[in-house]
């Protein structure tokens, strides 16, 4: 399967649950083959996830943001035998040398991949890193203002082709 096939595909069992504040449990994000335990994010960091399936698959969308900084995650999982293959995330770092939103995915078939590899070989950056970026702002705001949009991304994101997914900030 393809991140494609994900994107395009007719999910069922859609499940889309609270914000939370406090890190994540191994029932939540598992990451057990490098880490022997959940998605590593502190208490600063408030996210929530979306479950679905598609066909006999299990998947898994974590969507988190730092409440101090402005960063930002979303990270699409396959859940592989009670661990998680990762297969694209969406990102902004301000840290970066040239800040903004941007994607680390795995184009190819996953099939195959490591679970619990943030990085793997395959996966490609978009734009790559000294590239300009051409969706560089962030919504800076309070936290109820960053559940807003961000909910619109849980909503939206990885269900409908790109170019249908114009709620980010220009």
């Amino acid at each position: 399967m393809q991140l494609r096939d994900v994107i395009g595909a007719k999910k069922a069992n859609i499940k889309i649950n609270a914000w939370k504040d406090t890190p994540p449990k191994k029932s939540d994000f598992p990451m057990l083959r490098k880490r022997k335990d959940a998605f590593p994010l502190t208490k600063k960091w408030r996210w929530t996830t979306v479950t679905f399936n598609i066909a006999e698959r299990e998947f898994c969308l974590l969507i988190s943001y730092h409440r101090e900084l402005p960063e930002f995650q979303s990270v699409l999982a396959q859940r592989v035998s009670g661990d998680s293959l990762i297969i694209a995330r969406y990102e902004y770092h301000a840290s970066h040398p040239i800040p903004g939103w941007h994607l680390h995915a795995l184009c190819d078939d996953f099939d195959g991949v490591t679970p619990s590899v943030m990085k793997p070989l395959s996966q490609k950056r978009l734009p790559e890193v000294r590239n300009h970026h051409s969706r560089a702002k962030y919504p800076l705001s309070d936290d109820s203002d960053k559940d807003t949009i961000f909910r619109k991304h849980r909503d939206g994101a990885f269900w409908h082709s790109t170019r249908e997914r114009s709620f980010w900030p220009s």
